[in-house]
Order: structure tokens, then C-alpha cells, then sequence
């Protein structure tokens, strides 16, 4: 392997370094990150929601609209991040149907 993760574009040394410093502060969504993980759930990586809290902060987005939702990490992500509106779309039942207790 080159050093790059399948299918990503950033060095896994990197990615590993940013995953290493992410500390989120709102334990209610670290939790959420926490059961996703474990139930093998697919949520947004750390390096990438590194990069979002960064152009969210740098943008102040009023509206967001998220494909593909699963159990909301990434919503409840941007729902702490800034005061957006925002709308989640998810088509697998499976995980409309999933519950989690936060």
C-alpha cells in the first residue's frame, strides 16, 4: 500500500495523527460515535469531521441538507457546530429503525 487509505486521497499517517488529536466535546454525540462504531454503523471519519467543524465555522452555512443520515451523527454534529437549518434525507430502513439511546 502507498501510505492512502481505499478510495481516500489522504496520507493514513495524516489521517491517523488527526484521528489521535480529535477530542469532541459534547459527550452526548461521542457517545453516539461510540455505539455507531460498535454496531458497525458507517458514520463521517474524524479527520473528515475535523475538516467540516473547520469549513463550517469558516462558512456559517444557514441551511444543510444531509444524504444518507443513518443514525444522525453527522446532523447532531452539524446541529452543535453552528445554527443551521437542517434537513437529514436517509432511504435504508434498516437504519430508520435504529435507536439509540442518547
Amino acid at each position: 500500500m502507498d501510505g492512502r487509505r481505499s478510495g481516500a486521497i489522504i496520507n493514513s499517517l495524516v489521517s491517523a495523527y488527526i484521528d489521535d488529536i480529535y477530542v469532541n466535546k459534547n459527550e452526548n454525540i461521542e457517545a453516539l460515535r461510540v455505539l455507531a462504531e460498535e454496531k458497525h454503523v458507517p458514520i463521517i471519519l474524524k479527520d473528515a469531521e475535523s475538516l467540516l467543524n473547520i469549513l463550517v465555522k469558516i462558512r456559517n452555512p444557514k441551511r444543510i441538507l444531509e444524504i444518507g443520515t443513518a443514525v444522525g451523527y453527522s446532523a447532531s454534529f452539524f446541529a452543535n457546530s453552528c445554527d443551521a437549518e437542517i434537513v437529514t434525507i436517509e432511504a435504508d430502513k434498516i437504519c430508520m429503525k435504529l435507536q439509540f439511546p442518547i
